[in-house]
């Protein structure tokens, strides 16, 4: 047999080195990011200890699950979906590229790039050997905010809610224990991320690191979820006087929760091999809230917990409730009329007129569905109305709640000795429900939810128009109205976007957020459905509109105006379906803007070349 030997070929070594170069380059330019911070974080994340299972993972959804696939937005011309040539597609072709997606699917879900760049900063100028070529956290930022689409899809928050289910259910943690992890919403400090991942840095090489004792405060799930992230073990959870709440015989990490506040989020102990010094480390005070993106299921079981629901008795007494709850608002709850005096032949709908105007919400099926998802159930739970005369207070077991929740109330209206300064509980028992109700009835909007994920914290308030119309239908059995903009206000709000002020100025058209697109399906379809007309569908991914990105589109109010109705539309009264836009079409008019998308109709008349009427889209959802 011949002798083989190693051989390498200089210009097909040149060509991969080119090939590797271009590939940085395009993805930079194309993500609009610094080369030398993609190049410095590519190269931290060879020094990270990111174990097997969640570097497949990764790699999973960004090469296989994430594709470069597009979907069509029809009405505007869009496209949403992920492109093969960004940052993240050119990290996951490396292992020190995973490493640091890995990484950044911790940072960016939970504490924002703009926390994450500083965090990320200070981790590299603590681990690099040489600090001439460091990129400043403004570039890190941009790199972070570039992921952030591909990011939020990759499983970490479910995980850390995961954690808190876990830790708070267990059988040997007491009700102190249960309700401290239920507010426990914290990631560690910048300072507190750095140490952590340095220590698991150093466990994660062959050395004289044994094992690592962290004592952590209000961040102790998130910290449980980044060691199973990180080394792919769960640690060993101890309460504070040594009870274990979870064993793990495998795991070098051992977790102790110490119920404290306004204290440093985590000390940690470093053990080293016998004859060697251990070493502590204690992070300056200060914790991070974290607010990631959730599937629904998670987000259903974090909000039982939030509103105290997954208690074994209050939890039977919300189930019994939420389907009649749901039927008795799916009937009740409608937005207010405009009713049009000035247009001849107009008039109020009343008596079967009324039964046939459309309504926003889907019907009891699609809301059963969602009502499964948002309890872990497997089977869907039909939607029940009450009996005539009937309040949802008068069910059994959620009238027993309210007694129960009366008799421990202090406040004056519930006790004669009662405080001003403490809050009703059998009035926040119905806020509580009101708002489980009506995130049951924003989700059910979405089409197709399945892989829809939902933002963890978003600020909610007590004159939420939404929840005190529900909580109102709800107490006294009686109709209620509320706009076409505060319903998707809330709605857009559940999934991460931010565009009260458009739909208040009814400029709202289409957002991209979170990755995730989200647009009224009558915009596409141009169909108004009975049921669902308030529709919402969305895409994951980034807005693109002739090869530049976008975060929304919106209509200018000075891109549109009027004109005299009598030249549009017949004015005679109208007993029969007629078309009153005879000789008309319907023209959607896009143009760039600055990082924004400049949307309006325009009605085109066939004896005319150009549009002559414009007006905004979000006219289509309130007329």
């Amino acid at each position: 047999m011949a002798n083989l030997q190693l051989q390498w070929d200089l210009s097909r070594n040149s060509a991969t080195v080119l090939s590797v170069a271009q590939g940085i380059v395009r993805a930079s330019t194309h993500d609009n990011v610094q080369i030398l911070a993609l190049l410095a974080c590519e190269r931290f994340g060879a020094t990270l200890a990111i174990c097997p299972e969640t570097r497949r993972k990764v790699e999973h959804q960004v090469l296989k699950v994430q594709t470069p696939i597009t979907s069509i937005v029809d009405f505007l011309g869009a496209t949403v979906g992920y492109s093969s040539y960004d940052c993240a597609s050119q990290m996951a072709k490396s292992l020190a590229g995973v490493n640091f997606l890995s990484l950044a699917a911790t940072l960016v879900p939970s504490i924002g790039a703009y926390e994450g760049g500083k965090t990320l900063a200070l981790m590299l100028e603590n681990s690099a050997a040489d600090k001439t070529f460091l990129p400043p956290e403004r570039h890190l930022k941009d790199l972070l905010s570039a992921l952030e689409y591909r990011c939020v899809r990759l499983g970490f928050s479910d995980l850390v809610v995961g954690w808190q289910k876990l830790l708070s259910h267990a059988p040997q943690c007491s009700e102190i224990g249960r309700g401290f992890y239920q507010v426990s919403n914290n990631a560690p400090s910048s300072e507190g991320l750095d140490k952590l991942v340095g220590a698991f840095r150093q466990l994660g090489r062959i050395g004289d690191v044994s094992a690592i004792t962290i004592t952590a405060r209000q961040c102790t799930a998130w910290i449980a979820a980044f060691t199973q992230w990180c080394l792919g073990v769960p640690p060993s959870v101890l309460w504070c006087d040594g009870t274990p709440l979870l064993e793990q015989l495998a795991s070098r990490v051992t977790l102790i929760t110490q119920p404290e506040f306004n204290t440093p989020s985590f000390d940690m102990v470093i053990h080293r091999g016998l004859g060697d010094p251990t070493e502590l480390i204690k992070p300056e005070p200060g914790e991070l809230c974290w607010s990631g993106m959730l599937t629904i299921e998670a987000h259903g079981q974090w909000l039982l917990r939030e509103l105290r629901f997954d208690v074994e008795d209050t939890y039977k007494a919300v189930a019994q409730a939420l389907p009649y709850a749901l039927k008795q608002v799916l009937i009740m709850l409608r937005p207010p009329r405009l009713h049009r005096k000035d247009r001849p032949g107009s008039r109020n709908l009343e008596g079967t007129l009324r039964e046939s105007a459309a309504y926003p919400f889907s019907n009891d099926s699609v809301v059963s569905k969602m009502l499964s998802r948002m309890l872990g159930i497997a089977e869907p739970t039909d939607l029940l109305t009450l009996e005539d005369g009937l309040l949802i207070a008068d069910l059994p077991l959620f009238g027993l709640q309210i007694k129960k929740e009366k008799e421990a109330c202090v406040c004056t209206k519930c006790s004669t000795n009662g405080s001003n300064y403490t809050s009703c509980k059998v009035l926040c028992l119905w806020e509580d429900l009101a708002t489980f109700v009506a995130d049951i009835l924003l989700l059910s909007l979405f089409a197709s939810p399945e892989r829809l994920l939902v933002q963890l914290n978003i600020p909610r308030t007590r004159d939420e128009k939404l929840t005190s119309a529900i909580q109102q239908l709800l107490l006294s059995g009686q109709p209620a109205k509320c706009h076409v903009s505060d319903i998707l206000d809330t709605a857009l709000t559940l999934v991460g976007h931010r565009v009260s002020k458009e739909l208040r100025d009814r400029q709202w058209v289409i957002s991209c957020h979170k990755g995730q697109a989200v647009y009224p399906r009558v915009f596409e379809t141009q169909r108004l459905d009975q049921k669902g007309y308030l529709t919402l569908s969305w895409v994951p991914g980034l807005l693109s509109y002739e090869g530049t990105k976008y975060t929304q589109g919106i209509c200018r109010q000075d891109s549109y105006n009027s004109i005299d109705e009598s030249v549009m539309f017949e004015t005679s009264g109208v007993d029969r379906p007629r078309n009153l836009s005879l000789n008309q079409s319907l023209v959607w008019r896009v143009a760039h803007g600055d990082e924004i998308l400049h949307v309006n109709i325009a009605a085109q008349f066939d004896s005319f070349l150009s549009p002559v009427l414009c007006w905004p889209p979000f006219r289509l959802l309130t007329n």
